[in-house]
């Protein structure tokens, strides 16, 4: 699916069972690319810092973007 978004376009599609979106400028130039993850996928260390300084909160989504 393709839309415009403030101007410019964000792609999403999945890929080997993976979600992905991109984003251009309105020229095709890449502004950012984003990858959904599992919470699983986290390192040791995020879970460690968001369970010690956010001790009410739950990541329940995660993303790896570029």
């Amino acid at each position: 699916m393709i839309k415009l978004k403030r101007g410019d376009y964000e792609a999403e599609f999945k890929e080997n069972k993976s979600e992905y979106a991109v984003s251009l400028d309105s020229i095709g130039n890449l502004k950012e690319t984003e990858m959904e993850m599992k919470v699983s996928e986290l390192s040791k260390e995020i879970n460690e810092y968001v369970t010690k300084n956010y001790p009410d909160y739950a990541i329940t989504k995660v993303a790896q973007i570029t």
